[in-house]
């Protein structure tokens, strides 16, 4: 098992975190008004990317922990 260095943790972190974004959306979107939640697209855009910046960064140090801590052997 290779061991991922900072920059692949990184760009992992980033799809990781990006790929859900549209998901996200398309939920809040369908989930909200079914809860009674009123919001505007730009509000749920705002929420959102509040959300991204929280998800990148336990993504990114998660993962540096277990590269760092985790030895999983094959």
């Amino acid at each position: 098992m290779s061991v991922q260095g900072k920059k692949g943790s990184l760009v992992e972190s980033i799809i990781q975190v990006l790929s859900g974004w549209g998901v996200a959306i398309i939920t809040q979107l369908i989930v909200y008004p079914l809860m009674g939640i009123e919001v505007s697209i730009v509000q749920n855009i705002n929420l959102s990317l509040i959300f991204i910046v929280v998800g990148f960064i336990k993504q990114y140090y998660v993962r540096r922990l277990f590269e760092t801590y985790v030895k999983i052997k094959e």
